[in-house]
C-alpha cells in the first residue's frame, strides 16, 4: 500500500494498493486478447494481397476487433498492409496490472 496526493484531490489523502489476483486475471486477459488479435492482421493482408481491400481507413478498422488494436504498429497503403507488435506499449500497459486505486481514503 501507498500514500500519495494528487492535484485533483487536494486535501485528500489516495490509498493505493496492489491486488496480485487483479493483476494475474489482467495479464490473462491481455495475453489471450493479443493472441486473438493476431490473426485479424494476417487475414487484412490476405484481403490486400488479393484486391480486395483497398481504403487504408477501411483497411485501419479492420484491424483491433478485440480492442487491442492499439498495441501493433501498422503500415497502411492502397495496395500493401504490414503490422507488427508494440511491445514498448504492450509493456507500457503491463506495468501497472494489479494496482486499484481508492479515492479518497
Amino acid at each position: 500500500m501507498v500514500e500519495i496526493t494528487h492535484s485533483d484531490y487536494p486535501g485528500e489523502r489516495l490509498i493505493c494498493c496492489h491486488n496480485p489476483v487483479l493483476g494475474a486475471d489482467r495479464a490473462r486477459k491481455r495475453a489471450e486478447l493479443l493472441a486473438a488479435t493476431d490473426n485479424d492482421p494476417a487475414k487484412v493482408k490476405a484481403a490486400v494481397d488479393a484486391g480486395r481491400l483497398h481504403d487504408p481507413d477501411k483497411i485501419g478498422m479492420r484491424i483491433g476487433r478485440h480492442k487491442v488494436g492499439k498495441h501493433f504498429i501498422t503500415e497502411v497503403t492502397g495496395s500493401s498492409f504490414t503490422w507488427r507488435r508494440d511491445q514498448a506499449k504492450i509493456a507500457a500497459e503491463a506495468a501497472p496490472t494489479g494496482s486499484t486505486c481508492c479515492a479518497p481514503a
